[in-house]
């Protein structure tokens, strides 16, 4: 019995696709680890540039411009790190530099939408995860920590006197 050699077309799509998230890369210029967060890193950042022209359009329309401004620098910064990240092989920084365009967004969205009282203040707790993805356990334990002064830097403000845009008043 032969069997057929041929490949299926969704595995052909499938390699086209993981051939095109190693942004032209060699694969034998690089660990396969290496070339796995390279896959993830671009995966990730072509995911949220496209997502993020979605709610600049949204927060366009809700009368939040400068939130629309922040993703769309946002957005030209990201795909200066795919560059960066073609240029140096380096997914380690590539993922760091990543994970601060990251946290800078979501901490403007934070600041417009009244810091630690505002659900967009949790989405900072997504950057340890998306540091368990794409980086080691030293990168995670980095942005754990990174994480926790963002959260304690927005929860003091208030305390400090700073009010923020959109910020309630609590009356205890």
């Amino acid at each position: 019995m032969t069997r057929n050699r041929h490949a299926s077309a969704p595995q052909v799509a499938a390699a086209r696709v993981a051939a095109w998230l190693t942004l032209g890369i060699d694969p034998s210029e690089i660990s396969p680890d290496g070339l796995r967060r390279i896959r993830v890193l671009s995966g990730a950042t072509f995911l949220l540039i496209g997502t993020g022209v979605l709610h600049a359009v949204e927060f366009y329309l809700l009368g939040v411009p400068e939130l629309m401004l922040a993703i769309v620098i946002t957005s030209m910064l990201a795909v200066a790190n795919l560059a960066l990240l073609q240029h140096t092989h380096d997914p380690r920084l590539g993922a760091h530099i990543g994970l601060a365009l990251l946290a800078a967004l979501i901490c403007v969205g934070s600041w417009l939408t009244g810091g630690f009282q505002s659900s967009y203040a949790a989405w900072l707790y997504a950057l340890p995860v998306a540091a368990a993805v794409s980086l080691d356990l030293r990168g995670v334990l980095i942005w754990v920590g990174i994480t926790l002064e963002l959260m304690l830097g927005f929860w003091v403000l208030p305390l400090l006197g700073v009010r923020l845009p959109f910020t309630k008043t609590l009356i205890l």
